[in-house]
Formats: C-alpha cells, structure tokens, sequence
C-alpha cells in the first residue's frame, strides 16, 4: 500500500523462491522506499496493489553444493526410469525444505520441467522454466538446461 505521502506500509510477497531470508529482505527493502503517490482529480491519494519484482543475485561463481549434486543425480535418475510422480514430490520436499540456493532452486525447477515434458503438461513446463530462469532468465546457463533435461 502506498500512502498519499509515498510511503509503504503493509508490504507483502506477491510470489516468492520460497526462501524466507529473501522474502524478509524484500519486505525490508520495499517498507523503506518511497513513491511518487497517485493522484486522483490533482489530490495525493492511497494507491493499493502496486506491485515491483526484486530480483537478488550474487557476483562470482555459481556453485552446487556436494550434498545437493547427490540429490540431483538420483533425481534424474529416477526421472529417467518414468518415477515421475516420487521424483516430483521429492523435488516439492526439498524445496520446502529452504535449504537450497538460488542455483539449485533454478536446478530443481528445471526438473520439475523435465517431469512436466515427460508427462505431456506444456503449461507446468514452461511455468516451470519460467520459474528456473529466476523470472528473468539470467539464473541458469543454456548449458545447463541440457544437462539436465535432454
């Protein structure tokens, strides 16, 4: 909400990574701004649902971590022997889990698109590729993609 003296309050997470860390700092970030406030017949008023994407990247060198190239080869795996449905829910575990980070997120999003090609559902696929690219598409490396979904 942004008031008619361009503040924000009540700031909330639209749609998340799902990694509580980032969503906090958003909120922060967004309370601290202010706007240029709506006007209505020349007067400052209240303006709802604004909406603005913060994206949080990081200089250097993307990593996997050990512990998680495990789980993303038995994921792949069993993808590849047709267990669709326990790779799928093993993939939502892990991400519920927000342990990841955003280069394994973008992994496991890549999975759940390779699952969704798998079982035919274009919209879950490339909602899932959407997703993978971090909204923008400046996460996941072309390379990678077809490491992990032939």
């Amino acid at each position: 909400m942004v008031q008619p003296d361009g503040t924000v309050t009540d700031p909330i997470v639209d749609d998340s990574s799902g990694i509580l860390a980032f969503e906090e700092s958003a909120l922060n970030a967004v309370a601290a701004w202010k706007f240029e406030p709506a006007t209505r017949n020349g007067k400052k008023v209240e303006q709802c649902d604004t909406k603005t994407r913060l994206t949080f990247k990081f200089e250097g060198e993307r990593r996997v971590r050990e512990n998680y190239l495990g789980f993303h080869k038995k994921m792949k795996y069993r993808i590849a022997k047709g267990d669709l449905d326990k790779a799928a829910a093993l993939i939502d575990e892990q991400m519920e889990k927000g342990s990841s980070n955003l280069y394994e997120y973008s992994l496991m999003w890549l999975l759940k698109a390779y699952i969704a090609q798998r079982k035919g559902d274009d919209h879950v696929q490339l909602n899932a590729l959407y997703r993978a690219g971090g909204k923008t598409g400046d996460f996941i490396e072309e390379s990678l993609f077809k490491k992990c979904c032939p």
